[in-house]
């Protein structure tokens, strides 16, 4: 595996979140995925870096901003389910149901934070 210091984690997640890419990049996806399991220092700029995808204004760079996100639940352990909770990145998905955007985006946003409820524990669990 490839060392990636900081603003490469940055750089990668904008690459994984691209309005370039047709369709994602589950390569790079693993990647990133791979570099948070095994530097969990660096999950906080991987998640950073994700939420401010989440922010864009264009659907594409969010949705595949959901995507890589969606990944890295599943394939990351538990300091990145805090990092999840701890950098309110679900408060931001809240946000994007909320505001009119892109119906593709809304409706995989709604679905993650769904499957997620139980993942996270729901209102009495770990991260409520």
């Amino acid at each position: 595996m490839m060392m990636m210091s900081s603003p490469s984690a940055t750089v990668r997640v904008e690459k994984a979140a691209s309005d370039l890419l047709i369709n994602p990049d589950w390569a790079l996806y693993m990647d990133i995925c791979d570099y948070a399991n095994f530097y969990p220092g660096q999950a906080r700029d991987i998640l950073q870096a994700v939420k401010k995808r989440l922010q864009h204004k264009n659907p594409k760079v969010q949705f595949l901003a959901l995507t890589l996100l969606e990944t890295m639940v599943k394939n990351c352990g538990d300091y990145v389910h805090h990092q999840i909770a701890e950098r309110n990145i679900l408060g931001e998905m809240v946000k994007i149901v909320k505001k009119k955007t892109d119906i593709q985006v809304r409706e995989k946003t709604m679905v993650l934070l769904d499957s997620w409820q139980e993942a996270f524990g729901g209102p009495g669990g770990k991260y409520p």
